[in-house]
């Protein structure tokens, strides 16, 4: 099983906070994500690549605070001056909290 617990894609970066099963493994998703992530951009834009090869990843700890790493992801365009609120980014998961 593979929960997405918060995203937000800017135009340069991609964050993604995923909570992975026994059998989903970062090394076996993230090709296939960008794979199909490509694709599918090309068969809307007819370019063909969008996505560099390899990703960042960091493996949460106990002691690793779940709300900060979201708000992290959330208030990224706030961060950088994209938005004045995180609920105003369309592509991130900050807009559906209620």
């Amino acid at each position: 099983m593979l929960t997405l617990v918060a995203y937000c894609l800017m135009p340069d970066q991609l964050h993604l906070l995923l909570q992975l099963g026994e059998v989903a493994t970062l090394e076996k998703l993230m090709p296939r994500f960008g794979s199909f992530t490509d694709h599918e951009f090309f068969k809307q834009t007819g370019q063909t690549k969008i996505w560099f090869d390899g990703y960042h990843d960091h493996a949460l700890r106990a002691e690793d605070k779940l709300e900060t790493i979201v708000n992290y992801i959330k208030y990224n365009p706030v961060k950088v001056g994209m938005v004045a609120e995180a609920q105003k980014w369309p592509l991130s998961s900050a807009r559906l909290a209620k």
